[in-house]
This record gives C-alpha cells, sequence and structure tokens, in this order.
C-alpha cells in the first residue's frame, strides 16, 4: 500500500531516489511504478560536499532522534562525558526542545534550524529510527542506533527493512553502551555497504 502520507500518487509524474537500492523503497512508498523512480542522488545533499569540517580537539556526538511520543530519551544523568567530548542534542521539528536542565557537555540546538552544520561538524551520529542516517552515509560517518522502544515502535510502525541489522552495525539500548559505541566507532567496509545501499548516487 501507498505510505499515508502520501494521498495522490497520481499527481506525481517522477521521483528520485537516493540510490538504485532505494527504487523499490521509493515507489511503494509514494505509490508508483518503479519506472516512475529515477536514482539520481538527494540535491539537498549537495550542501555536505560544499560545506567544510572545522578542524576540533573535541570530539562531537550528534543525537538526533525522529518524532514519536512517550519516554524514549536517554537518561542524561547518566550521560558521564569527558571534557573533550561534546554531545549535541537536535529534536525533530515536531518534538521541540528536549532538555529540561542544564548538563556538562551536552547542548541542544534549535530544531528548526538545519542538520547540515552538525552533520558536518559531528564525529558520530547517535539516531534512533530517523533517516538522518542516510544523510550521515553521505560523508562517511559512523551511525550508532539508541533505541529504548525498539519492541514497540517496530510493532506499531514498522521499518522496510530488518531494524537494526540492517541499517547500522552497531545498536544499543542503554546510556553506558551508547557512550562506549560512539567512543569507538570507526568508518569501515561494513559502514560502506550502508553508504553505497542508501546513497549510492549521491556525489
Amino acid at each position: 500500500q501507498p505510505h499515508p502520507y502520501f494521498r495522490r500518487p497520481e499527481l506525481v509524474t517522477y521521483a528520485i531516489a537516493s540510490s538504485k537500492e532505494m527504487v523499490p523503497t521509493v515507489a511503494k512508498q509514494i505509490g508508483i511504478s518503479e519506472s516512475q523512480v529515477f536514482p539520481l542522488g538527494m540535491p539537498r545533499t549537495d550542501a555536505y560536499y560544499k560545506q567544510k569540517r572545522i578542524e576540533s580537539t573535541t570530539k562531537q556526538y550528534l543525537y538526533a532522534p525522529t518524532y514519536r511520543g512517550g519516554d524514549w530519551y536517554p537518561n542524561w544523568n547518566c550521560m558521564k562525558l569527558r571534557p573533550d567530548e561534546l554531545f549535541i542534542v537536535k529534536p525533530h521539528m515536531v518534538t521541540g526542545r528536549i532538555l529540561k536542565g542544564h548538563y556538562q557537555q551536552i547542548t541542544e540546538h534549535g530544531c528548526n534550524e538545519p542538520s547540515t552544520d552538525d552533520l558536518v561538524q559531528c564525529d558520530v551520529l547517535i539516531t534512533d529510527y530517523s533517516s538522518i542516517m542516510f544523510d550521515a552515509y553521505v560523508m562517511r560517518k559512523p551511525v550508532v542506533l539508541f533505541a529504548k522502544d525498539k519492541k514497540s515502535y517496530l510493532k506499531n510502525r514498522g521499518m522496510y527493512r530488518n531494524y537494526p541489522d540492517q541499517y547500522s552495525e552497531l545498536f544499543c539500548d542503554t546510556e553506558d553502551k551508547m557512550l562506549g559505541l560512539v567512543r569507538n566507532a570507526e568508518w569501515n567496509e561494513g559502514f560502506e555497504g550502508f553508504r553505497q545501499f542508501y546513497a549510492g548516487a549521491c556525489d
């Protein structure tokens, strides 16, 4: 069935996809035939190639979750960061502000601001189910999946592919595991495989 957000597939003549592997998914989302979808990359990812990263001795982790209800954020009090680490929280634009207090080495950036700068600057992206992970792959940034509500989310909303195995090789559901993963995350052949699958046409 077409994705419920697309009510008028008959109005779509053509669509573009971020890779040839994503053509069937895009066609299914919109409710059109695969012959109408062209793997040309995403124009919005051009910004990632044009923007230069500012070198820093601080390791930056970007946390950008998708929108949903419930208590699924990290327990910020468990986030024992080192002096040379910065944890940036980037809420979904529908969610609004997430941080309710002040925490050392944890800061929140505006949910209505583009994510480009944060993605360019970060060393590792942390997300749950958000498609922002595909943008991280464009720039060859490691992705850590942090999800406390995996079972209920997959039951109620689902994913197009097997989660988490077919989205990232790094998954956790506790804060201490998350910090361990982000501190050691590096780009490797496994992540390059994800990049080719989800963003192989982006250049």
